[in-house]
């Protein structure tokens, strides 16, 4: 990624940052509003098969990387930096399908 550790849990990017590619992964309630038609993931049910909301979190976070892996023609192991955000508890969501990737992860906040 061409980047220089600042600290434990930081880094300084040599050269801006490009976005080569998006995903998205919406459920029943989304899908159904003005921008139902612009998501690349969708499911009716909201807890896309799963017993807990948290693990439904997760496996959103999961189809979202296997779609951003498939629209850039990329593995998962060629990721150089995730942007991701959940609305779950300070983004442990989103952190659930990276934890044994080696992939930086920042998190997204807002409500």
């Amino acid at each position: 990624m061409g980047n220089q550790k600042v600290g434990k849990h930081s880094f300084c990017l040599l050269s801006p940052p490009v976005i080569k590619a998006w995903a998205s992964v919406a459920g029943e309630k989304e899908t159904s509003g003005p921008l139902g038609t612009t998501f690349d993931v969708t499911c009716e049910d909201s807890y896309f098969g799963q017993r807990s909301w948290e693990q439904a979190e997760k496996r959103m976070q999961q189809l979202a990387l296997q779609t951003l892996a498939k629209k850039a023609c990329i593995g998962q192991s060629d990721f150089q930096l995730v942007f991701s955000g959940d609305l779950l508890n300070q983004c442990i969501g989103s952190s659930f399908p990276l934890r044994n990737t080696n992939i930086p992860h920042i998190g997204l906040y807002g409500a």
